[in-house]
Parts: C-alpha cells; sequence; structure tokens
C-alpha cells in the first residue's frame, strides 16, 4: 500500500498546495527557490544533475547558489517527490517520475533515457519468492551505446 502512495506521489504532476502540504510536514515553506528547483526538475526530460538545474533556475532566479539547489534536491528526494539516479564515478542525477522505470546509459556520452515499457511485474514475483524478500521498488538499467554515438566515430 505504502508503494501505491509513493508512486502516486511521484507521477504526480506537483501542484503548489501539495507541495506546501508535503514541506509543511517538515516544518517548511514553499520559497520562491524551492518552487522553481522542482518545476525545473519536473520540465526536464534529460535526467540533470544539480549543476544543470542550477544552470536552469538562475535564468529565472539568478542570485541562487548551488548550495541552496543541493539542499532542496536533498529534501525533495527526501520527501518522495523526485529520485536521484547515482552511477559509480558519475555526479548524481535527477529523475521526477515513477522510480519503476527503466533507463539506457550510454556508456561514451552519459546520456540518459528513459524506457517507458514496463517490466514484466512476474520477474519481481519471481525474485521475491527466491530471496523471501518484499520489494518496494525496482530500478532496471541498460548500458551501451546510443544512436548518435554508435553513428560518429570517435576522435
Amino acid at each position: 500500500m505504502q508503494l501505491q502512495k509513493r508512486k502516486k506521489d511521484l507521477n504526480l504532476i506537483i501542484s503548489e498546495s501539495h507541495l506546501k502540504e508535503k514541506l509543511k510536514e517538515r516544518n517548511l515553506r514553499l520559497t520562491k527557490a524551492r518552487k522553481i528547483i522542482l518545476e525545473e526538475v519536473k520540465k526536464a526530460r534529460s535526467h540533470p544533475s544539480a549543476y544543470d538545474i542550477c544552470v536552469k533556475v538562475r535564468e529565472r532566479f539568478p542570485n541562487i547558489g548551488i548550495a541552496t539547489v543541493y539542499r532542496n534536491l536533498k529534501l525533495f528526494k527526501e520527501l518522495g517527490l523526485i529520485f536521484e539516479l547515482e552511477y559509480t564515478g558519475e555526479q548524481g542525477r535527477f529523475d521526477s517520475g515513477s522510480p519503476d522505470h527503466s533507463h539506457f546509459i550510454c556508456e561514451r556520452c552519459g546520456e540518459v533515457f528513459d524506457l517507458e515499457d514496463p517490466i514484466d511485474k512476474t520477474l519481481e514475483v519471481t525474485f521475491e519468492k527466491r530471496i523471501g524478500a518484499k520489494f518496494t521498488h525496482h530500478r532496471v538499467e541498460f548500458y551501451g551505446l546510443c544512436k548518435v554515438c554508435r553513428s560518429t566515430k570517435r576522435a
């Protein structure tokens, strides 16, 4: 049941009232910075890094610091509004979609693509039975070369 609520929260287009409610749970208020940061993460389709988000936010809120962006991304992650994709040797990238979708990561350029096709749920059930666990969510990643990198020769 908790997983369904989490999925619903993640798939929701975050309304201002919903965001205020989530922040109120922590005795925090909705600041201009928080609102803009979350809007930029939600708009992004490229799984941006904190730095990328900061660049976009500065177009609308020029005086914002990178530390403010990092703190708020951490907060939104803790509140279940976004999640972070962490890869070895890479800075974290942020995603506002459901945690139960897959990704393709290009090993040359580092681009991350959403793969919206669902993974067969029987696989999850099989693994749960095998190890005696109950999964809350999963993450599947595919690695290789994207279309652009496959078509260009490396210099």
